[in-house]
């Protein structure tokens, strides 16, 4: 098979993130494994295809990187939801905090109340 083929194949796998011997960095060394030649070949028989690679790896991210992106995303949504519920739970919390202690409130003061003694004056007007 044609090399200029061979490394235009090497070219598309490395950029849909298919590699077939290599660990699918988009790197000259890598398209150089792919296309079962010497890294210094490229190079010196195929700068036009080395630039055309350069430029298509500079334009796309791996497909490894764009699922850990899409993942990140993913994992940043699901935590603001998590913390708009955990600040709803907050709200309500601290919406019971304030029934409670108004109630506590009004117990003591029905308490204190019911502790009260009342001294009823003597015959002589006088209190004991």
């Amino acid at each position: 098979m044609d090399k200029r083929v061979l490394i235009q194949k090497a070219i598309a796998n490395l950029i849909s993130g298919n590699p077939t011997c290599s660990d699918g960095k988009l790197t000259v060394s890598n398209l150089a494994k792919e296309a079962g030649l010497h890294r210094q070949r490229l190079y010196d028989e195929f700068p036009d295809l080395v630039e055309h690679f350069r430029t298509q790896a500079g334009s796309f991210a791996p497909v490894g990187v764009q699922k850990q992106l899409q993942l990140a995303e993913s994992t940043i949504e699901q935590l603001g939801k998590r913390n708009d519920e955990l600040v709803q739970q907050i709200k309500e919390r601290e919406l019971r905090i304030e029934v409670l202690s108004a109630l506590v409130v009004e117990l003591t003061l029905q308490q204190e109340q019911l502790n009260l003694v009342h001294l009823r004056p003597n015959q002589a007007g006088r209190h004991p």
